[in-house]
């Protein structure tokens, strides 16, 4: 049972940065580049889709072949953020929400590597989907379905906000 809101809430925010991602695939196509070259718009809309459709499905039916599959994304992208940290002209927004992203950084890679271990441990023993806990119990999945939505919220704060908030907080502090 704790397995379930913590994988629910990756796969949430996949979702929601697949979502973010349509709506403003112009930004995710300059501000965050694919190996070698930046992502048109075109690809940018592709993998906003792709981000929507894979957190959707293991929301809905996370499976271990779906909560391997998204762990891999996750994993992916860690060291794609890697990557990007040792460049040397690394953008300053991700992109990873569309508009509304945030500056590239260590956290970032913490996040990433947080959620794939989730998916990981889901892929090994496969939680149940937070539709089939209302389903069971209504009132306790209910407020279970709150709190992962809660979840996805923070998160994404913690990808956009929090890292302009810390190096604000930091340069204050001088």
């Amino acid at each position: 049972m704790v397995l379930a809101p913590l994988f629910a809430a990756a796969a949430g925010l996949l979702a929601l940065a697949g979502v973010l991602k349509l709506r403003s695939p112009a930004h995710g196509a300059s501000a965050y580049p694919a190996p070698g070259s930046a992502l048109g718009f075109g690809a940018a809309r592709v993998v906003g889709a792709m981000e929507l459709l894979l957190g959707a499905v293991a929301l809905a039916y996370p499976a271990q072949l779906v909560a391997g599959i998204l762990a891999a994304a996750f994993a992916a992208f860690a060291a794609y953020t890697l990557r990007m940290l040792a460049s040397r002209d690394a953008p300053a927004d991700c992109g990873c929400f569309g508009e509304s992203s945030g500056s590239v950084g260590p956290g970032h890679v913490l996040l990433d590597l947080a959620c794939a271990g989730v998916a990981l441990a889901a892929a090994i023993e496969p939680p149940r989907a937070i539709a089939a806990i209302i389903a069971d119990t209504p009132a306790i999945g209910l407020i279970l379905a709150v709190g992962v939505a809660a979840a996805v919220y923070g998160l994404y704060l913690a990808y956009t906000a929090l890292p302009s908030a810390w190096a604000a907080y930091a340069g204050a502090r001088r």
